[in-house]
């Protein structure tokens, strides 16, 4: 039902008649391939704290923890449950100290920027 996208190619599959599309991260953090539920994801995205720390990662690529609580002038809880909605709907990944949005982050926030 899905067809295998190569790690390079940084645009999703769009599939007609389908709730899920597939997508891959760039960062190559042990994910091959995950189905994701795109209005799902957009949900989380209605959380301003969630839209505000993907917007930051959106501009900068990267940021640790501090830097984003510096920019967003959020408390520890506020950021820590932002991070954590964007982390289990794969919008964002941890590598080391440093967030970075996966492929299908920066996709959806590319169309929702549009």
């Amino acid at each position: 039902m899905y067809q295998s996208i190569p790690r390079e190619r940084k645009e999703m599959t769009m599939m007609t008649n389908v709730r899920t599309r597939t997508a891959t991260d760039d960062l190559g953090f042990g994910t091959t391939q995950k189905s994701l539920d795109v209005s799902a994801s957009l949900r989380k995205l209605a959380n301003p704290n969630a839209l505000l720390v993907a917007t930051r990662l959106f501009e900068k690529n990267s940021a640790t923890f501090r830097e984003l609580q510096k920019e967003t002038m959020m408390s520890t809880n506020a950021l820590t449950h932002a991070i954590y909605v964007l982390k289990i709907s794969d919008i964002i990944v941890k590598s080391v100290d440093r967030y970075y949005l996966t492929n299908y982050g920066v996709i959806l926030l590319e169309a929702i920027n549009q």
